[in-house]
């Protein structure tokens, strides 16, 4: 199922009195597939945010067709479906929290008693029920983008699940440059809180893997958040992670991705000391401790694939 399709799109925007024409958007024309992750990379006014306008309908094309979940972009359905976190978000400044929450439940189909429990436990979630009655006008930049990031990411993976999803898992990339203090303030607090989301949303039995690189300090806390497994990057020998999980999750690694560099006989030599520093417990997925290199050879991952199952055949 396509989820985005566009055809020859256009978007010429008029200046005061029809003066100057200024094309924002030529001729786009793509599909993206249902389930997958796409990224738009361009410089300033390439037309990034001009097409993720129009396609929200937040204004209108010129020229060209566009679809979501095979509808006109001029429907209203699909965007139920949507989430969707502009840079600088605001609401009404006069409304309190609640009745933000309770104007967009609405707009999204929700009624009565379920309405009610939703705005109850999303801002149980973002840690803001005491700011439940204030205006926003009396909230902080952190709190309306801590409110707008989380409930966007737990939107956005629980329609990953309900679409298919076998299993989801969260990226911090940058979480090991970060101070034990810091790490907790601004990573693991939200990690927590998606966990949290999805349960909330009935996903708990999806699994669900945290990967924070270079956090092994944190290995511990991150495994109490309720997620299923943790990413282990290749900076750690995974015995010590068993030890400072103490069984509670699953882990996923560790192997240093440049081994792909080295010669077959060595990768199964390096695939083998992973597997025997895990031992015979269960609950081990093996991977890479981090990402491939663009000009790594796929040839060298088939050699990492047949030491696996060699290794690891009990």
């Amino acid at each position: 199922m396509t989820a985005i399709e566009t055809s020859s799109l256009e978007k010429i925007y008029t200046t005061s009195f029809g003066k100057q024409k200024i094309q924002a958007l030529k001729e786009l024309s793509l599909s993206v597939n249902k389930g997958t992750i796409f990224g738009l990379l361009g410089p300033n006014g390439a037309g990034k945010t001009t097409l993720i306008k129009l396609l929200l309908g937040i204004t209108f094309p010129t020229f060209g067709s566009a679809k979501i979940f095979n509808e006109d972009i001029s429907g209203y359905d699909f965007k139920k479906r949507i989430g969707y976190l502009p840079e600088n978000h605001k609401y009404p400044p006069y409304l309190k929290g609640g009745e933000v929450l309770h104007f967009f439940g609405k707009l999204s189909g929700m009624e009565g008693q379920n309405l009610a429990m939703k705005i109850d436990e999303m801002l149980e979630l973002v840690k803001l029920t005491e700011w439940k009655k204030t205006k926003v006008k009396a909230y902080s930049k952190g709190m309306m983008q801590r409110l707008g990031l989380a409930q966007s990411i737990i939107k956005y993976l629980v329609g990953q699940i309900q679409s298919g999803a076998n299993a989801v898992q969260i990226f911090d990339s940058w979480g090991g440059v970060l101070s034990p203090a810091d790490f907790k303030r601004f990573s693991l607090q939200y990690m927590q809180q998606i966990v949290d989301g999805l349960k909330a949303a009935g996903c708990g039995d999806t699994p669900v893997v945290l990967f924070s690189k270079g956090a092994n300090q944190s290995l511990t806390a991150l495994s109490e958040t309720g997620c299923h497994g943790l990413g282990v990057d290749w900076t750690i020998n995974i015995n010590d992670a068993q030890q400072l999980t103490g069984g509670r999750v699953a882990l996923q690694g560790n192997l240093d991705p440049a081994t792909l560099y080295a010669p077959d006989d060595y990768i199964d030599q390096a695939v083998k000391q992973v597997i025997d520093d895990y031992g015979d417990q269960t609950g081990h997925i093996f991977n890479l401790g981090h990402g491939m290199q663009p000009d790594m050879s796929p040839e060298k991952v088939a050699v990492l694939v047949d030491a696996v199952r060699k290794h690891s055949a009990r």
